[in-house]
């Protein structure tokens, strides 16, 4: 097993993918990229991540997988800033949406990166626009990409 990769299952499976990041960090101001969208944390990395997790878990997501990629770097002799990816989701409205459309397996569960980056914690998604759904599907992905701008939001 890869030292850098932590995987984990936190709390019940989860009620609703939207409500899953209106918890606690800093202020946040969200910017729509090309293809992400991207929240600022006024907390550290170490408490952004803790914080994702905790907001995420408490609105009913699962926790599946931790990525530290500065972690894997370092194993084999390299150096990055903090980098991590959270992989996350609900299997009540995952599944729904897969089977709808099998494709969109290949995008669920959904990551969120959290990064440092010139001394400051940023927090990125790929919107809903960017999954394999159709427009009138990608609506239901919006609530926990809010969810996780409210979470970075919040003191």
């Amino acid at each position: 097993m890869i030292p850098a990769i932590r995987f984990f299952t936190i709390g019940r499976f989860l009620g609703g993918i939207a409500t899953a990041a209106a918890l606690s960090l800093g202020t946040s101001a969200a910017h729509a990229h090309e293809h992400l969208v991207k929240f600022n944390s006024a907390r550290g990395f170490d408490d952004t991540v803790q914080h994702l997790r905790q907001g995420l878990t408490s609105h009913g997501m699962t926790i599946f997988a931790e990525i530290d990629h500065a972690g894997a770097a370092k194993a084999v002799g390299l150096e990055m800033p903090p980098t991590k990816v959270l992989i996350f989701g609900n299997p009540k409205a995952g599944t729904p949406l897969m089977l709808a459309e099998p494709d969109v397996a290949l995008d669920l569960p959904l990551r969120v990166l959290v990064r440092e980056r010139e001394g400051k914690t940023e927090v990125l998604m790929h919107p809903a626009a960017n999954f394999m759904l159709p427009a009138e599907l990608q609506g239901r992905l919006a609530p926990a990409i809010d969810l996780v701008g409210k979470t970075v939001a919040q003191k």
